[in-house]
């Protein structure tokens, strides 16, 4: 859910005339699964909870054993007709998060550490609105969302928007419009 990826912590924003700077840091708790490794000794994540329930032993069991530390910024530039900026964040876990062996899970993040950097921008033609943000994660993998949206004169609004996911692009806080299981690309009109 949305409600569990929110963060605890300090932002701090900086404005010069058409410059813009927001530096972050936060560390939430998360409900995990943890086990022992095979053939180690180690503590690993399974699966991370976020439906938040904590009334029953296994699910009290689970409660805020993953802790994570994310801090990063975005840096942007702004004039009348265009707006650009560039997004950084790194995301440091308490323990290796392992996903289980499951084809389902072959994408899935593993680690204790993941980075995640893109690009945004926003430009605008008298009525249109071209609009759009490209990321790519420490793996390599990227995701893109671009979309054009037009007002008329009489106040109604037609968009037409571009995405793609990559399967193994790995944003363990991003909440993009659309489905994670599209591997192709896909149009969206309103």
């Amino acid at each position: 859910s949305f409600e569990s990826r929110f963060m605890r912590g300090v932002a701090l924003r900086l404005q010069r005339k058409k410059l813009d700077l927001c530096l972050f840091y936060a560390k939430n708790s998360n409900d995990a699964t943890i086990k022992i490794q095979e053939g180690s000794d180690e503590w690993i994540v399974t699966s991370i909870s976020d439906a938040g329930y904590h009334r029953t032993l296994n699910e009290i069991r689970k409660k805020n054993i993953l802790q994570s530390q994310h801090f990063g910024g975005h840096f942007s530039f702004s004039s009348k007709q265009a707006r650009f900026g560039f997004t950084a964040y790194q995301s440091l876990y308490n323990y290796n998060i392992r996903a289980e062996k499951d084809p389902a899970r072959l994408f899935q993040f593993n680690g204790k550490r993941n980075a995640n950097a893109g690009i945004d921008y926003e430009l605008l033609f008298k009525k249109i609105v071209l609009y759009g943000e490209i990321s790519a994660s420490i793996n390599g993998a990227w995701a893109l969302i671009s979309g054009l949206s037009h007002t008329s004169h009489s106040g109604s609004v037609m968009a037409v928007e571009f995405r793609e996911y990559r399967r193994a692009y790995q944003n363990m806080l991003s909440a993009a419009f659309g489905n994670r299981i599209i591997h192709t690309p896909s149009i969206v009109v309103w």
